[in-house]
């Protein structure tokens, strides 16, 4: 089994797609608009929304989509997308480029648990978690 992460927008699905592509350096690898399915019935304003999108970086998927047109907004609830890194600098770069005009929740610092880590919400309302162990020194 594999979970994969699939995030909703209310109608900056591509804006919010450019961003991703540009932070994590993914591709994407599917897309559906609405205009591209008749039966949808989108408006004009609608149909250039993205329906479907897959991305994929670095072994990960992430599906993205527009809201539904009729549906009501869709808000971040209770989840948090938690990236595990192999390199203090990975860490670094991502959590750069991801606080950009985001709200840091827990500034990058060390923790008890011997990792860097960081939490934020992004411009997008998308919450992250970023975390990298520290290797074991020892005594």
């Amino acid at each position: 089994m594999i979970v994969v992460s699939y995030l909703m927008f209310n109608g900056n699905c591509q804006e919010a797609l450019d961003f991703y592509l540009k932070v994590f350096g993914a591709e994407v690898t599917y897309m559906q608009r609405y205009g591209d399915f008749e039966e949808l019935n989108a408006s004009e304003a609608y149909k250039d929304k993205i329906l479907h999108c897959s991305i994929e970086f670095e072994g990960n998927t992430i599906y993205m989509s527009d809201k539904f047109e009729e549906s009501p907004e869709v808000h971040s609830g209770n989840i948090s997308l938690s990236l595990n890194f192999e390199s203090e600098r990975h860490l670094t770069e991502i959590y750069e480029k991801l606080k950009e005009d985001g709200e840091i929740k827990m500034p990058l610092q060390d923790t008890f648990w011997n990792a860097k880590f960081a939490s934020l919400k992004d411009k997008y309302g998308i919450e992250w978690s970023l975390n990298c162990f520290i290797e074991d020194l020892g005594d």
